[in-house]
């Protein structure tokens, strides 16, 4: 019996399917009418991905968060905005404005005083509008950081969620825009107040403009996200402001006394305004300090609050593993949906995730192909990585099974390699030199195996298979298949009947690709202990001396794995891990199956490339 003919093509088709597990948006499957989505059943994973940054990985997003912004296409440095318009979309009553005592006191007086001297003249509500031209800023940032805050947390008494704060000091803040505009939408005749060409500028001077905006996340028992603002810290009482403006616009008033008629002057008006505006600009300042601690959260937590409706959600599709990459296919749905938040030594994201396949809505998952606890996360200390992530096995399993059930894992051919010689090395030890000899290989056409159920991933019998170097892990896939006519030739049908069903877990191991961009899969053991023949198919004489049955069959799997762990025989293609995170690449450090069957990794922030400039020839 010649299970080196047909064991490694399965093995390798078997592995390379768990390549897609977080491929998403294939252009396959987007070729095709989408399917509504309300008519699929969901079936989550409860915490299938786990995401922890360590106090070690938040520094980054401290130290780096202008450059992370940078790399997904947004500048702090200046920014430029079209022509806005705003128009209040209700009227004000004059008397309930939140405004200074002594401006409240000086318009009730103005108004006073205009009505009681012009009649048909009322200004008693006003409806404001605002239009500012093209518009943008220049800042010279010394501090932008996102950072956790567990004191305030432990002072607010929240023991669930996060609390993270967005840190800015602002060396110099200049903002212009050629055209600014305020007028009432209850009173257009009066005319418009604004500037042309303003200017407004912050700080440069010795004290820089400091914000802190601390904000708390958390999910309600509806897993949808609130996001309160709490605590805004500034400084803008003590940083220096400076406008300037080309042209102060203002009504044209005209007084008709009998036929004489006076009109306002402007220079007048303008020098006036002038010398009061150091005064106002005080008052502006002030204002704009009770608006940043009092107003501002307010307003941001009603955006989000707006903004935020519904649980956190994210829908994908992706190509069923086995498909033919030539032709349209339906693909499976995968979503991920936010399940939980909390800081305490880490900042830590669970997401709950599921895979469904539209063509079979009727499909449940496998409760124990699904990790049996929680990823631990114990296999370095915290200090030592910046980022791990877990994947519960249940993910890998749920694509597997669902591509089984679709018949793409049904039949496999093996029948179709090159008939020609091939060099295999043996190799007796790790150490031990290697030799080459031929072996001739002369497989039957249209030969194929027969797979009995979906292929299963999980973690290896602690310690059974030796130890990996740092950044590799083993994981061990549970396969079953019945095994192509011919396999059982001369002598050995007298114990076993052509076209058996036989099981057994293969070992893999799991390391950084050479090249990067994710993980090379290499075939490493066989776990003899797992193998297994269904013993329907064993003949009473093979019942009778199952033993040794069963030790031949062990013996040509041993043949077959001898070469693996010198030779580094590795899957084609790799797992696209570890992921990117806001544009952030990662190394792996250390990766590992938990034994509850949660895949761990450890990373750190990748480094940039170093870039080195070579002379041309002839240059020194």
């Amino acid at each position: 019996m010649n299970l080196m003919k047909f064991s490694r093509t399965y093995l390798i088709a078997v592995i390379t399917a768990t390549q897609l597990l977080l491929a998403s948006g294939a252009v396959n499957s987007q070729e095709l009418p989408p399917i509504p989505l309300k008519k699929i059943q969901k079936h989550p994973i409860k915490n299938a991905i786990q995401v922890q940054i360590t106090p070690k990985g938040m520094l980054y997003f401290e130290h780096k968060m202008k450059t992370i912004l940078g790399n997904i296409g947004f500048s702090l440095d200046e920014g430029y905005l079209d022509e806005i318009k705003w128009e209040s979309d209700k009227s004000y009553d004059l008397d309930q404005l939140n405004v200074p005592p002594e401006a409240k006191d000086l318009i009730q007086k103005l108004r006073t005083l205009l009505s009681e001297w012009f009649v048909g003249f009322s200004l008693k509500e006003v409806r404001p509008a605002i239009e500012i031209g093209n518009s943008g800023y220049i800042a010279q940032l010394n501090r932008f950081a996102l950072v956790t805050d567990r004191s305030l947390m432990a002072a607010l008494g929240k023991k669930e969620g996060a609390i993270l704060a967005l840190e800015l000091e602002i060396k110099e803040l200049t903002a212009a825009t050629n055209r600014f505009r305020a007028y009432d939408m209850n009173n257009t005749d009066l005319g418009q107040v604004g500037f042309d060409n303003l200017s407004l500028k912050i700080g440069g001077g010795q004290e820089p403009l400091k914000i802190r905006l601390p904000f708390y996340i958390t999910l309600n028992n509806k897993r949808e996200i609130e996001f309160q603002a709490v605590q805004v810290e500034q400084n803008l009482d003590q940083v220096d402001i400076n406008f300037q403006y080309r042209e102060l616009i203002a009504p044209d008033i005209k007084v008709l006394i009998g036929k004489k008629e006076m009109t306002l002057d402007k220079r007048k008006l303008k020098n006036e305004f002038d010398a009061r505006f150091p005064e106002a600009l005080n008052k502006i300042r002030n204002f704009l300090a009770d608006l940043a601690e009092k107003d501002l959260p307010a307003f941001l937590n009603k955006k989000a609050k707006e903004s935020l409706q519904g649980s956190i959600e994210e829908i994908n599709r992706m190509d069923p593993p086995g498909a033919d990459p030539t032709k349209p296919t339906l693909g499976f749905f995968w979503g991920l949906q936010l399940n939980d938040i909390n800081l305490d030594e880490k900042l830590s994201v669970e997401l709950n995730a599921y895979v469904e396949d539209p063509m079979n809505i009727t499909s449940q998952p496998v409760n124990t192909s699904q990790a049996r606890g929680e990823a631990r996360f114990q296999k370095i200390p915290t200090d030592q990585y910046d980022i791990s992530m877990s994947i519960d096995r249940g993910m890998l399993n749920r694509i597997l099974q669902l591509s089984f059930e679709r018949k793409l894992f049904e039949k496999i051919t093996i029948g179709d390699e090159d008939p020609s010689a091939r060099k295999i090395t043996t190799c007796r030890a790790q150490t031990d030199p290697a030799e080459s000899e031929t072996q001739p290989k002369t497989p039957k056409k249209d030969q194929y195996l027969k797979i009995t159920r979906a292929p299963i991933i999980d973690a290896v019998p602690l310690g059974k298979f030796g130890t990996t170097e740092s950044g590799e892990g083993l994981v061990k896939v549970r396969v079953q298949a019945l095994v192509p006519p011919g396999t059982v030739t001369g002598i050995q049908r007298i114990a076993l009947r052509d076209n058996f069903e036989v099981a057994f877990d293969m070992i893999a191991k799991l390391k950084n690709a050479p090249d990067g961009g994710g993980l090379k899969i290499y075939l490493w053991d066989i776990d003899m202990d797992s193998v297994w023949v269904n013993p329907d198919y064993l003949t009473p004489v093979g019942k009778l001396f199952k033993g040794k049955v069963m030790n031949n069959i062990k013996e040509e799997f041993q043949k077959m794995t001898a070469l693996w762990r010198c030779d580094h025989t590795a899957i084609p293609g790799k797992l696209p891990l570890p992921p990117e995170i806001l544009s952030i690449k990662l190394d792996i450090q250390e990766l590992e199956m938990e034994q509850n069957g949660q895949l761990v990794m450890y990373m750190n922030y990748a480094k940039p490339v170093t870039k080195m400039n070579l002379p041309a020839r002839g240059e020194k």
